[in-house]
């Protein structure tokens, strides 16, 4: 039995593409038009590039006393945002659906968040809820070998198991040790976190691959 786990920001789909839509979603709560949503946007995109706390720039622009920073982080959390997998993403998980592999996810996060980036990319119809690994609700987060183990006590040593995943700082540690396969998606430069290949072996992917496609089932025997 093949046990094919993901990772979910900047591997799924592109961390960035959540940030767009939130501050979007944030632009209509404050603005009253078309121009003031377009404003109050490249406030908060413009900040963010520029390394600055793009909440911070958009409550000293507007000089908002009813503008809170608590009030625009709820938003940013607990939005529905409008995201889309990566390129070869959805057809790659049908396949491994059809040859019968189990999948699954482990991702640090607010349960809210995460579980509202899950369902607007469709990944519910693909991974059971038992098998999506949440580290605010599972109550542990990577490298944590606790959520790998899931996997293992679940479906039993003999199975194979494969860490798809980008983040070098925290994602490989753990199942490398576990003797998981580890394959690292390459950043294309969009990713929030990047990624640090000179770290000790014991933080880097047994394989790194360009995109959802033949290579990775090539990896997976597929």
């Amino acid at each position: 039995m093949r046990v094919v786990v993901f990772d979910l920001d900047d591997t799924l789909y592109k961390e960035i593409d959540y940030l767009r839509s939130a501050y979007r979603y944030i632009a209509g709560q404050l603005a009253g038009d078309e121009v003031e949503r377009e404003e109050i946007y490249s406030t908060l995109y413009g900040a963010y590039w520029e390394g600055c706390d793009a909440f911070a720039a958009l409550m000293e622009r507007y000089n908002d006393k009813a503008m809170t920073k608590a009030t625009l982080l709820h938003w940013y959390r607990t939005h529905k945002p409008q995201i889309s997998l990566c390129n070869g993403c959805r057809e790659f998980l049908s396949r491994l659906v059809a040859e019968g592999c189990r999948l699954g996810i482990i991702t640090d996060g607010r349960t809210v968040t995460q579980t509202n980036k899950i369902v607007a990319l469709g990944l519910d119809r693909y991974i059971p809820d038992e098998d999506i690994i949440i580290s605010e609700r599972f109550g542990s987060e990577k490298p944590s070998p606790a959520n790998y183990l899931h996997f293992m006590d679940k479906y039993g040593a003999e199975a194979r198991f494969y860490y798809i995943a980008d983040n070098t700082a925290k994602d490989f540690i753990a199942p490398n040790r576990l003797g998981w396969t580890t394959v690292c998606l390459k950043d294309n430069g969009q990713n929030v976190h990047k990624q640090d290949l000179s770290l000790p072996d014991d933080f880097l992917p047994k394989y790194t691959v360009e995109e959802f496609g033949d290579s990775l089932f090539e990896l997976l025997n597929l």
